[in-house]
């Protein structure tokens, strides 16, 4: 990354090195960043994150305008009537409840399930 650039995360907390981004901030190297997504969500009282001066962060909640939670709310009364009706959600937070409804060959996981699978692994080894 090129010398006195700006970091801004609102996607996912693990894209960034909390850690690695203290250091690069303290060093120089970065001239500043932003956070709305943390790799421990929410980050540790004590965590550097929280009082680094040049450093803003908010809680989970850069997401957020009008237009954001109308679709937030019509995509989740589309997975609603989409499981009513018998069919396969397009994100499924726990997948191996498809092995028991013997239904694994129905569904393809989508991008948000193979990062939700990273962090549970991320997670299991403590990291």
């Amino acid at each position: 990354m090129r010398k006195r650039a700006i970091v801004v995360n609102t996607s996912r907390g693990p894209v960034v090195d909390g850690s690695a981004l203290v250091d690069a901030l303290n060093s120089g190297h970065l001239a500043s960043a932003a956070l709305d997504v943390f790799e421990q969500e929410p980050p540790a009282v004590d965590s550097p994150l929280r009082k680094h001066p040049r450093l803003i962060i908010s809680d989970h909640m850069a997401w957020y305008s009008e237009d954001s939670q109308m679709e937030l709310q019509r995509k989740a009364a589309l997975q609603a009537s989409t499981v009513c009706t018998g069919r396969l959600p397009e994100a499924i937070a726990n997948p191996e409840v498809l092995e028991l409804l013997g239904r694994t060959s129905e569904w393809t996981p989508n991008h948000l399930t193979r990062w939700q699978r990273l962090r549970g692994a991320k997670l299991a080894q403590g990291s």
